[in-house]
């Protein structure tokens, strides 16, 4: 889920961005449940081409039938677009 927090000026925003993966094996293994991803960021649109998102992770993976290992993730990544125009 992603959802515009607020509008800024020169078409800035401030995004919340929330999701929860589950990975599953398939196919001849021990385990069904591999691991989730549970997150929460907030991402500032700085102009069309930079963003700047910082969130964190509650990651769960499984390591053997009844061990999980749990860790908590803080990152920050720029993201950059590259503007991609067809010559003629």
């Amino acid at each position: 889920m992603s959802t515009v927090l607020i509008k800024l000026e020169h078409d800035r925003n401030i995004t919340l961005k929330l999701y929860d993966e589950v990975m599953l094996n398939t196919g001849d293994v021990p385990r069904l449940f591999d691991q989730n991803r549970l997150s929460g960021s907030l991402e500032y649109k700085m102009s069309d081409h930079w963003s700047i998102e910082s969130g964190y992770i509650n990651l769960i993976q499984s390591i053997t039938d009844s061990e999980y290992l749990q860790r908590h993730i803080i990152r920050t990544t720029l993201h950059h677009k590259i503007a991609y125009r067809k010559q003629s």
